[in-house]
């Protein structure tokens, strides 16, 4: 047999043990795919299928060229990339109104908007409207939306600077991208401020994120709640959990110490950060409502119940109804203030990890 023909075997033979691949974990990476929009009474309204579509700009069009368009003519191979040999990486979200929004006459929406997936990359984002905004709801889940929208359509620069083993300069090149996406974010306030004819202020919202890279996985944060990597390790015959939280810890909009994507907002506003992805087997972004009974205040203790929910979804178990039922338990609203909750992991199955 010629060398060429060998070379095309093999590489057919890759893309059909990638198909079988692919086909294993569809169901997973459809369901992962939809971003769960919020009703007025913090429920489930509807879905909008962030998927990104083909870039129809005729044929030689350099923009073809230039982004990762994710439609229907992306290969099997192309799909499941991002899985490597050891991870597949699944995602799970919910947001439910706090109690405290159900004591006005007119309730108040929930105001925060979570999002997480594991494709085309693994992903959470979180975001939490401002209490004395009046219709900081809007803002949040249009700041969601937006963003995972622009990180699909920035995929190939998220190639380039997350799959990669990059130097110092290049890690500046990932500060520089997340404040992009939080300019990005900005935006889509101000183009809310003008269709509703209200200033950005009403729809300010806090964000955090965290994207998953075969090499690296950046971070940031403007405000409150909390980022939460989990990393195991081998210790004797024992399988060990270490969470560790990324970034500064925030207080609420009341306590004067959190900031907000609004008119106002700094460079400096915004924590961000890259660390290796070696040993990443899962990921949590929650809202201070949440972080409230889950961190500490100094962010030096961290619960167990983080390491049971990634276990959970590693092994496809953990549905919203857990999540939801955790947040209204009895044992969750003891010394709660009532404010809103929402949660985003990613969690990888593994053979080691």
């Amino acid at each position: 047999m010629s060398k060429s023909n060998k070379k095309q075997l093999d590489k057919k033979s890759l893309e059909n043990k990638c198909l079988e691949c692919d086909n294993n974990s569809q169901e997973t990476k459809r369901e992962n795919k939809t971003l769960l929009m919020r009703s007025n009474d913090g429920g489930i309204s509807g879905n909008r299928d962030l998927e990104s579509k083909n870039i129809n700009t005729g044929s030689g069009s350099s923009i073809d060229n230039d982004l990762n368009t994710l439609g229907d003519e992306k290969s099997q191979y192309e799909a499941i990339r991002y899985l490597g040999n050891r991870y597949m990486w699944l995602a799970q979200y919910d947001m439910v109104v706090g109690l405290n929004h159900k004591k006005p006459v007119i309730s108040i929406p929930c105001q925060d908007a979570a999002f997480a997936t594991s494709s085309p990359r693994p992903m959470i984002m979180i975001a939490d409207g401002a209490g004395s905004s009046v219709v900081s709801d809007l803002g949040a889940v249009s700041v969601i939306t937006g963003v995972a929208r622009f990180l699909y359509t920035m995929e190939r620069s998220l190639v380039n600077l997350l799959d990669g083993e990059t130097s110092d300069k290049e890690d500046d090149g990932i500060r520089t991208f997340s404040l992009l996406i939080v300019k990005h974010a900005k935006g889509i306030l101000e183009d809310l401020s003008i269709l509703h004819r209200r200033p950005i202020k009403d729809f300010r919202c806090t964000l955090l994120l965290g994207v998953v890279g075969k090499a690296k996985t950046m971070w940031l944060k403007v405000g409150d709640g909390a980022l939460v990597v989990e990393k195991k390790y081998i210790e004797g015959e024992e399988i060990k959990s270490e969470l560790q939280m990324l970034g500064e810890v925030g207080k609420g909009e009341f306590a004067n110490y959190t900031t907000f994507i609004d008119e106002n907002i700094q460079f400096e506003d915004v924590q961000s950060g890259v660390l290796s992805s070696d040993k990443i087997c899962a990921l949590f972004a929650m809202s201070d409502g949440a972080a409230e009974k889950l961190v500490a205040n100094d962010g030096t203790k961290i619960a167990d119940r983080l390491v049971s929910w990634a276990d959970l979804l590693r092994n496809n178990k953990l549905n919203r109804r857990i999540l939801t039922t955790t947040f209204y338990s009895d044992a969750f609203l003891n010394n709660h203030t009532g404010d809103d909750c929402s949660v985003a992991i990613i969690s990888s199955k593994f053979n080691e990890c």
